[in-house]
């Protein structure tokens, strides 16, 4: 939830843990249930936050349940913290370039990947996986939520992700750079994925389940690739699709 542009809150014990390991500077402060405050999981936090200088608040638990936007349970605890900074295209460009040429990268977009815990899932794959960025267009995505955070399990802070006003155009622009872009589909065009080489700098462009790929997507991608399923069965769901194209990719570069 966004106050003002400058501030929102984040829920739950995992995603606020992550937050002061790694990106402490944005908490302004943490708020624990006071009839909760000898649990000892939310002593954990209380702890972490302490360390980091950062004030902790005992307030009563019906004051966390009327935080606005609280789409996930919060735990008894919850932090204020500055927004998650996002790269746009340049930044993502200008990150292509420095890499040195035996560390290639790896990038996943979403088109029209609109389910938060989704998006969550796949922001925790992406992470656990070492994925260079994550792009995803500024209309149709999840956004950003408490529910994504969770969903990640405050995975989130560790992903560079890039917030594009055009996918198809982000396409282009780092096809240009030297990516090769992959899309997950169905169809005679695709093969199998892993028969197809990811050792090279490439994309992996995801699509919703409802209806896959969007039609001018899949013709700015370079290759399709398709994972093979048993009779009957239609699809994956695309965070567990995007987890096995990701590994895959992984696979093949630690082999290689």
């Amino acid at each position: 939830m966004t106050l003002n542009g400058t501030t929102e809150y984040v829920f739950g014990k995992n995603p606020i843990l992550m937050l002061l390991k790694h990106s402490a500077d944005r908490v302004f402060k943490v708020l624990v249930a006071e009839e909760l405050s000898h649990d000892k999981r939310l002593k954990e936090v209380v702890q972490a936050a302490k360390s980091c200088g950062i004030t902790v608040n005992f307030v009563p638990k019906a004051k966390l349940d009327l935080l606005p936007d609280r789409e996930t349970p919060h735990q008894g605890v919850a932090a204020m913290v500055s927004p998650k900074p996002l790269w746009d295209l340049n930044d993502l460009l200008s990150h292509l370039e420095s890499l040195p040429q035996e560390t290639p990268a790896l990038v996943l977009a979403l088109d029209d990947v609109t389910d938060p815990r989704n998006f969550g899932a796949l922001i925790r794959v992406a992470a656990a996986a070492g994925v260079t960025a994550i792009i995803i267009p500024k209309v149709g995505s999840a956004g950003f939520s408490p529910a994504v955070g969770k969903a990640s399990a405050g995975t989130i802070e560790l992903i560079n992700i890039c917030v594009v006003p055009n996918l198809v155009d982000a396409l282009k622009r780092t096809k240009n750079a030297g990516l090769w872009w992959v899309g997950a589909m169905l169809g005679e065009k695709a093969v199998r994925y892993d028969q197809y080489d990811f050792k090279g700098p490439t994309g992996i462009v995801l699509g919703s389940e409802g209806h896959g790929l969007r039609r001018l997507v899949q013709e700015h991608c370079d290759h399709w690739v398709t994972i093979p399923l048993a009779p009957n069965v239609e699809s994956l769901n695309v965070s567990v699709a995007g987890g096995i194209l990701i590994f895959e990719a992984l696979r093949q570069r630690r082999q290689g």
